[in-house]
């Protein structure tokens, strides 16, 4: 097993945590909201910023509205 495996996420595991699409993915790489490292073809993203990504932009736990 590679080191790089514990701090590094692939897109698509980056993707599902923070639950945004392909293209939005990219565009924060490209605006430099993301660390990355690019693996042969494979853009691989710091675990610690999808986490933090992810943390800051969870959804509040949806209730059912009385009245």
């Amino acid at each position: 097993m590679d080191p790089w495996q514990d701090d590094w996420l692939t897109s698509t595991d980056a993707r599902k945590a923070m639950r945004i699409s392909t293209c939005d993915l990219a565009h924060m790489r490209e605006a430099g909201a993301l660390r990355f490292c690019k693996r042969g073809n494979a853009y691989l993203y710091a675990r610690e910023d999808v986490a933090k990504h992810a943390a800051a932009h969870a959804e509040a736990p949806r209730t059912k509205h009385q009245d």
